[in-house]
């Protein structure tokens, strides 16, 4: 199912994207400082949204990754509970402990 919707989806998209294609067949100049280029409106404008989803990406990163390090520490600190509380089931109870009424 997901995969049937993934399909549908790209599907939809690449219609939008034709549709966009052929409603604009002009070219743009683009003036990149030390030159410029001449390319089919179709192409400036999924040029600059692939330049803005890594854009995007890219300023997510730095918080993954701190995310994937707490992470990282948060398993670690849980094996080690794991170990103490292992190691404290195998002990044998105390003689002169009273448990609480």
């Amino acid at each position: 199912m997901r995969r049937l919707i993934l399909v549908l989806l790209a599907a939809v998209a690449l219609s939008v994207a034709a549709l966009f294609t052929w409603l604009n067949p002009g070219s743009m100049a683009i003036d990149l400082a030390f030159t410029e280029v001449t390319v089919p409106v179709a192409v400036a404008f999924v040029a600059t949204l692939a330049l803005g989803w890594l854009l995007g990406w890219l300023s997510t990163l730095g918080h993954l990754l701190a995310l994937a390090r707490e992470q990282r520490r948060l398993r670690a600190a849980a094996r080690l509970a794991e170990r103490e509380l292992e190691t404290l089931r195998g002990a044998p109870p105390a003689e002169d402990v009273v448990p609480p009424r």
